[in-house]
Parts: structure tokens; C-alpha cells; sequence
């Protein structure tokens, strides 16, 4: 399947063929600029021969530029799947698949106007001066971020699929499937880039899909209880037209986290600015997920701070490599070091989520009945909370690895919510 190429909604910083002018009316004076009555001049722009407007100012660094690759062409996406089914007994459904697909050319925008990130390595007098204006050393001194957009981009998807099905039979029926899967691309988004080199080298952001679930469960099971008009007990009478109509459902659901991203800050290092690369830490330790020590409490954990840390910070340091990180200010020879830690390196918090139902069909006659409905969602309270701050900072560590807040009531993984309706169908 072939992709269009669309263009950017935002004219994606063509500063100088647009021009934005704000007309307003002289203090104290309540009349409306624009009336029908009378026409409004137009404000004036600086505008070249050539239609342009001319660049006004003397900081360069702030002049985009937008270049779009002449061969551009539009990606395409290739999807392939496999399956086979097996009817092991009558209505019990057991499917294993396989689907993968390919991102091939996808449109991903780099800023070229840059210089590697270890730029002058082992010269600190040139380092220095680099370090100290910039601007002077990028290619095209005269613009600042010149974003190339161009087929760049590639991503996979693999993934494996293990399903049980129960058909409709004795008023029970579930569906339920396991997936295991995997994710790589070199960014999430379209129009997007972003790392730790220049355009020279995409293949340093190859990692997880940000969007990327290795493991995934969800099942779901639908009963409906034998009473009343047709089934097995209390098949007539009053009794058996209060008991009719009666279901329950549950959903569960379960998977795993998406990666998460390392940065840092207030190193007393220095480094160059952000056009030359992401800045991401060192890793000098082991650094996992370890959801564990929420078990352990924590002195408040309606305060951020005050919870229990989910990743160890010591794990990463400032990119330096000599001194002690927490105290040193910029000692010779540690400065503009590039981080190791990859992208997407440690998986987040993962989801638990189960809902329950249970509801009651009236059924009134040819052209009307009636539903009555419960609705628990997150029938256990489970705990689902967004991923921890990965800004690795020795000198404010109190948030580091910590949970944020968890999803809103109404939102999947939120917090315990009950709803009855009812509905009348005629």
C-alpha cells in the first residue's frame, strides 16, 4: 500500500514566504477596525522583487529553512500474514497466526544543518570555541535548523497470535488471545527525527517503536444464565419472566509497557546545543523496571516525590566520564561527551484491566423491550499509572523513576468507575 506524501499543515517554517501582521485599533477608540461601509488599508510589508521577505535580524540561528528531497517519493507499507485454524471439538475454535509488515521510505524530517556531535574530539581549544558561538561552525552559518524531508524512514512488525474461541453454545460464548510482538522504527511519527548524530547516520535511532507492546492478553467471556422461557430452570411462571433475560460479561485485559526514553540535565558538563544530537545519559549500571518496590510503600504516594522509585538513578550518569559527577563543574576533558544509553532501552508499566457487566433483557412484546445494565470498570482497583520522569538530574533526583498520576476514571486503566443504564428498544 502506497502512502500519500501530504504537505505539512503548519507550512512547516517557510518564514520568509509568509508574513502574519496584528491590526489594532488606537487605544480609547471603540470603532471597529474593518467595517462594509469603508474599505481598510492594508498593512504594509517588506516584500522583495522576487515575492520574498527579507530576513530581519541579526540571529541566524532562528531562520528555518524546510527542504524537501527532489526525489521524494511517496513510502509504501507491506502487510503479510499467516494462519491456521483447527476445530479440536464441536464450537471450540484454536488459531495460531503470524502478521508482520514493513515501512519502507517513510517521510522523516533531519535537521542537516548541523555538525556530529563529537565534533572536534580531543581538541579542546577548538571545542571551546565551538561551544561558544555555535552558529559559526554549522555548515550554512546563515539559517539556522534547515529540516530535510525525505524517504529516510523504515519501521517492521512482527508479531505471533495464539486464539481460543468458544462459539454461541449452552448461552456461553469467549474469545480470548495472547500476542507476542516487536516493534522497530527510527521514529514514531511522520515528518518527525530526531537522535544523537546527524543525518549521516539514521541506523544510531534504530530501536522499539515507542508505541510497542512485547506482550498482550485479552479476554472475553459472555454467559447467559440458565433461567426462564427456554432454559434450563425456572422456565415459567412469574418467577421464571423475572429471572429471564439475565447476562454477564467480563473483559481482561493485560500487557505489557511501552519503552521508555532516558535524557538528563543540569550536567555541570558542557555540550553542544540540541541541533547537534539528543542529549541522553551514560549507562553505567543495569537499569530496569523494577515495579516491585511499589510494593514496599512509600511515606505518601499521593505526592510524587514521596513514592517509591521504580528505576535506580545511579544506574546513568551525566555524560562526562571523570570527577564526581555530583559536585564537578566542568573539569577538563569531561566535557561534550555523548551519551551511550540508546533509545527506547528499558519497558514501561504495563496495564491491568479488568470489567465486569451483568444486565437484564425485558422483553416486552413484538416491538418493544428493555435493557437494564451494571457496569464495573476496574473491578479489582488496580493501580495503572503512567510511565516514570526519565530525566536523569543528580542535582533534583527527588522525582527520578517515579510513577506519574494515574489514567483518569473514565479512561482505559483508570480508575474505578460503575455505571447503570437504562435502555428501551422499540
Amino acid at each position: 500500500y502506497t502512502v500519500d506524501v501530504k504537505f505539512p499543515a503548519s507550512r512547516d517554517q517557510y518564514d520568509e514566504y509568509q508574513a502574519i501582521a496584528n491590526v489594532e485599533p488606537l487605544p480609547g477608540n471603540p470603532t471597529p477596525i474593518y467595517q462594509i461601509s469603508r474599505a481598510a488599508a492594508a498593512p504594509a510589508f517588506l516584500i522583495n522583487p522576487d515575492l520574498s521577505a527579507p530576513f530581519r535580524g541579526t540571529n541566524f540561528s532562528n531562520r528555518g529553512v524546510a527542504w524537501r528531497d527532489q526525489n521524494l517519493r511517496n513510502p509504501y507499507v507491506m502487510n503479510w500474514n499467516a494462519s491456521v485454524q483447527y476445530e479440536f471439538t464441536r464450537n471450540y475454535l484454536l488459531e495460531f497466526s503470524y502478521q508482520g509488515s514493513s515501512g519502507v521510505g517513510l517521510i522523516e524530517r533531519w535537521n542537516i544543518n548541523t555538525f556530529p556531535v563529537d565534533f572536534a574530539n580531543g581538541n579542546a581549544a577548538l571545542q571551546s570555541q565551538v561551544f561558544a558561538a555555535s552558529q559559526n561552525y554549522r555548515p550554512f552559518n546563515h539559517f539556522g535548523d534547515i529540516n530535510m524531508r525525505s524517504n529516510f524512514g523504515h519501521s517492521s512488525f512482527h508479531s505471533g497470535t495464539v486464539k481460543l474461541e468458544k462459539r454461541l453454545s449452552d448461552g456461553m460464548f469467549f474469545n480470548t488471545f495472547y500476542t507476542f510482538s516487536k516493534c522497530i522504527n527510527s521514529q514514531d511519527t511522520d515528518n518527525a527525527g530526531g537522535g544523537v548524530a546527524p543525518i549521516q547516520d539514521r541506523s544510531l535511532e534504530k530501536a522499539r517503536c515507542g508505541y510497542d507492546r512485547s506482550h498482550r492478553f485479552i479476554g472475553t467471556i459472555n454467559y447467559e444464565l440458565p433461567f426462564g422461557k427456554g432454559k434450563r430452570f425456572m422456565n415459567s411462571g412469574v418467577l421464571g419472566w423475572i429471572a429471564s433475560g439475565l447476562e454477564i460479561s467480563w473483559i481482561q485485559t493485560m500487557e505489557t509497557g511501552n519503552p521508555l526514553n532516558f535524557s538528563f540535565a543540569n550536567s555541570p558538563y558542557n555540550y553542544y546545543p540540541g541541533f547537534a544530537g539528543s542529549r541522553r545519559p551514560d549507562i553505567v549500571g543495569n537499569p530496569v523496571h523494577d515495579n516491585s518496590t511499589w510494593d514496599n510503600g512509600g511515606p505518601d504516594r499521593f505526592t510524587q516525590q514521596n513514592r517509591p522509585a521504580v528505576i535506580d538513578i545511579n544506574a546513568f550518569a551525566w555524560p562526562g566520564g571523570c570527577g564526581n559527577v555530583t559536585t564537578a563543574v566542568n573539569p577538563a576533558g569531561c566535557n561534550f561527551r555523548v551519551g551511550n544509553a540508546g533509545r527506547n532501552i528499558i519497558t514501561g508499566p504495563g496495564l491491568l484491566w479488568s470489567q465486569v457487566s451483568a444486565q437484564k433483557n425485558f422483553y416486552l412484546g413484538e416491538r418493544w423491550n428493555a435493557q437494564l445494565r451494571w457496569d464495573f470498570q476496574n473491578v479489582f482497583k488496580t493501580f495503572n499509572f503512567t510511565g516514570p520522569t526519565t530525566a536523569v538530574d543528580f542535582r533534583n533526583p527527588r522525582t527520578f523513576g517515579k510513577y506519574g498520576d494515574d489514567p483518569r476514571t473514565a479512561s482505559l486503566g483508570g480508575q474505578p468507575l460503575m455505571n447503570l443504564t437504562l435502555m428501551i428498544r422499540f
